[in-house]
């Protein structure tokens, strides 16, 4: 009886080993995600500042044209 409870035992101690294990892939897999994510925040962030200087570029040109 001892020794099947010294089984069981181990084998709870893998089986934790393994869940450890499988918890820590998804921290790395999660913070693997949210560095993606704040990449695509810049990026939209560089696309929105991008699109405000067409803007201004636009306005520009329609003063200018205006103004001839």
């Amino acid at each position: 009886e001892l020794q099947n409870n010294v089984m069981e035992l181990q084998n709870n101690v893998k089986e934790l080993q393994n869940n450890v294990m499988e918890l820590q892939n998804n921290v790395m897999e999660l913070q693997n995600n949210v560095m993606e994510l704040q990449n695509n925040v810049k990026e939209l962030q560089n696309n929105v500042m991008e699109l405000q200087n067409n803007v201004m570029e636009l306005q520009n040109n329609v003063m200018e044209l205006q103004n001839n």
